[in-house]
């Protein structure tokens, strides 16, 4: 990701998965955050509602407004790069897409920045973890309050490491404390009033008065059954962003109203079942088309018997007439070829038969009777097809 050419990079780490420990600029042990489903989905649901396909970095945090200062001068709120938040496939959270711009890109590649510091909104849990509910962007910085980043470099040059940043960093840790202590006070407050994690539960249907823990309950099941279906229908992840909470509750709702279930847990165990019992399906199937196939060639014998029984077909024209009735369905025995056959039966009723049981020639407007066209309307066969193959049978030119 970070590359050893010197370049800026078109990919960073901003949360790693699992936990994340910051500290106060080196002043000590800022706390800890829990990065992991929950709060993948969290963050990932927020960008979306937030409707805009890019968000923005700066340096050192200047564009954020906090409250009690003043707002952001055009300066503090000019953008180094932009980029798209994406939760890789190890569950990281990942500044992806980066277009630099030409300050942006001449200060990473000159070495007047090196590290990053990912901005992002949380909430606490019942678990007692705290969790990132939203990305608000990173800034370009040389201090960073998260431990463990890595330089935006692979190398710097001896010259950019011994070069002093033109850095207020009192003043930097008292803005970034000021505003950590009033996000502390607006969690307090949201904790009563509801928060994101409150949002995401009553898109699944949870009041607000459902206890906390209820909530995250069923936000981590709706996750853990979608990674179980996948897994139990040997299916491919369809996008790498676990946080597509909406979707998530579209497939429980249609798992559930398939299998007949009310848990996820019964819902996959059918789900298995049926897995287990399709190749048993595939013979059944089979043995279903022979057995159906086996009648129909039953059914169309007992119509050619009964035809030269009465009379009303030769025995050596049985065979031709059968060939002639399964041309007009592909040479299948279906329904519809067993069908039109009884109908050429019940036409020779009206033949006039021959000392030697040979049905006479008719002609003129005699040759196609309301029973010719019903034969060729059940065949799907034309008027004109019906009466060539008449003429054929009756031997006439």
């Amino acid at each position: 990701m970070l590359g050893g050419d010197g370049k800026a990079p078109t990919s960073i780490v901003l949360l790693q998965p699992g936990v994340n420990r910051t500290d106060h600029y080196g002043e000590g042990d800022g706390g800890e955050f829990m990065f992991d489903e929950v709060a993948a989905a969290m963050v990932m649901q927020a960008y979306r509602d937030q409707g805009v396909q890019r968000l923005y970095a700066d340096w050192n945090h200047g564009s954020i407004h906090r409250p009690g200062f003043p707002a952001p001068t055009r300066e503090q709120g000019a953008s180094p790069c932009s980029f798209v938040p994406v939760i890789g496939d190890d569950g990281s959270l990942i500044a992806d897409d980066i277009q630099w711009t030409d300050d942006g890109r001449a200060d990473v590649e000159g070495g007047a920045y090196n590290l990053f510091s990912p901005a992002f909104q949380w909430s606490f849990g019942d678990d007692g973890a705290c969790r990132p509910s939203r990305l608000v962007n990173f800034a370009l910085v040389n201090l960073a309050g998260l431990k463990g980043i890595k330089p935006l470099l692979a190398a710097m040059s001896a010259v950019n490491s011994e070069r002093t940043p033109d850095m207020d960093y009192e003043k930097l840790y008292n803005e970034t404390k000021a505003s950590l202590d009033a996000a502390n006070k607006r969690i307090a407050a949201l904790e009563g009033n509801g928060s994101h994690v409150v949002a995401l539960s009553m898109a699944i249907g949870l009041e607000p008065s459902v206890p906390e823990a209820e909530r995250v309950s069923a936000v981590k099941g709706l996750v853990a059954l979608r990674s179980s279906l996948l897994k139990s229908t040997d299916a491919e992840t369809p996008e790498a962003a676990i946080g597509a909470v909406t979707g998530l509750v579209a497939l429980r709702s249609q798992v559930f109203e398939i299998t007949g279930e009310k848990t996820p847990e019964k819902a996959i165990g059918t789900l298995r079942a049926l897995k287990a019992h399709s190749e048993e399906l595939i013979p059944l199937k089979e043995k279903i088309k022979k057995d159906e196939l086996a009648a129909l060639r039953s059914e169309l014998d007992s119509v050619w018997a009964g035809a030269v029984k009465e009379l009303k077909l030769p025995p050596g024209k049985k065979d031709a007439a059968e060939a002639s009735i399964l041309a007009m369905s592909g040479g299948q025995i279906t329904r519809a070829a067993v069908d039109g056959a009884k109908t050429f039966v019940s036409m020779l009723s009206a033949q006039v038969v021959g000392g030697d049981g040979t049905p006479q020639a008719e002609t003129g407007a005699s040759l196609l009777t309301e029973e010719d066209k019903a034969v060729a309307r059940m065949m799907g066969n034309t008027p004109e097809q019906v009466a060539a193959f008449k003429k054929s049978r009756l031997g006439i030119a």
